[in-house]
């Protein structure tokens, strides 16, 4: 699971760093054809595979590659569905927008 803070800060000079999230392909060697998935957050890739190194000490470490960004919700108007047609909707903090043409 994904922490809600995925903001560090750093042991030397107490400036915050963005973590990212990376993915995590490994199996275990009583497992071969099991293929696990996990996710880290780490602020970089060297990061993320010492982490992962610890975490799985005995497991083979098959993949790991940054996890691509999620785009802003806020990136997206409001809309709801009535009767058969999406609708424009908006909270305050959102511009007013043309209603779509038909």
């Amino acid at each position: 699971m994904l922490s809600k803070d995925l903001m560090t800060e750093s042991r030397d000079d107490g400036r915050k760093t963005v973590l990212a999230s990376y993915n995590i392909h490994f199996v275990h060697p009583d497992a071969p054809r099991n293929v696990r998935l996990e996710r880290l957050l780490a602020p970089n890739l060297a990061a993320a595979l010492n982490m992962a190194d610890g975490l799985f000490p005995d497991a083979t470490i098959l993949r790991i590659h940054k996890t691509p960004a999620r785009p802003r919700m806020d990136d997206y108007p409001d809309a709801r569905f009535i009767k058969g047609a999406f609708h424009p909707s908006r909270t305050g903090d959102q511009p007013a927008q043309a209603p779509p043409a038909d």
